[in-house]
């Protein structure tokens, strides 16, 4: 009996040839990073029907009152109040602190594929415009993702 291509690595093919954009992955994992303007989004697939996506925002600040404005910032855009997007702002704990990470569920379908790079631009927009609204310039946090192991999904 032939096995079954996965639909993981099936949806994935069908996205490189879509976009041409390099996975750091050889194809015979379930966890691939795809980088999308300087921004690295996490793909796993989680059950084999659905896709996981997440991407780290930024690590939230010691300060009180910047930490209150990040987590404010988050909640605008959960709620929408920003602009419409596929993916949620949540908390992520790890080793060396507590970051704001952009996370979103793709059920595979179809037309998986195709919805898949709409997710990842929704990703991308989330993730620079809370780096912009949410910390000062001149704050750390600002210069981008620290590129921590402990992703809640790990690759």
């Amino acid at each position: 009996m032939r096995r079954q291509p996965d639909v993981f690595q099936q949806t994935i093919a069908q996205f490189q040839s879509q976009t041409g954009l390099r996975l750091d992955a050889p194809a015979p994992t379930h966890s691939v990073r795809v980088m999308v303007d300087d921004i690295c989004v996490a793909l796993t697939d989680s059950g084999g029907t659905q896709m996981m996506l997440e991407a780290e925002i930024i690590r939230l600040s010691e300060s009180r009152e910047e930490r209150t404005y990040q987590l404010y910032t988050a909640l605008k855009a959960n709620l929408g109040l920003v602009f419409d997007c596929s993916a949620t702002v949540q908390r992520s704990q790890s080793e060396d602190g507590e970051y704001l990470v952009a996370r979103a569920v793709l059920p595979y379908t179809v037309t998986a594929s195709s919805k898949l790079m709409k997710t990842i631009e929704d990703i991308a927009g989330l993730v620079d415009f809370i780096r912009r609204t949410a910390v000062q310039v001149d704050h750390p946090a600002a210069q981008g993702p620290h590129r921590h192991p402990n992703l809640i999904f790990p690759v």
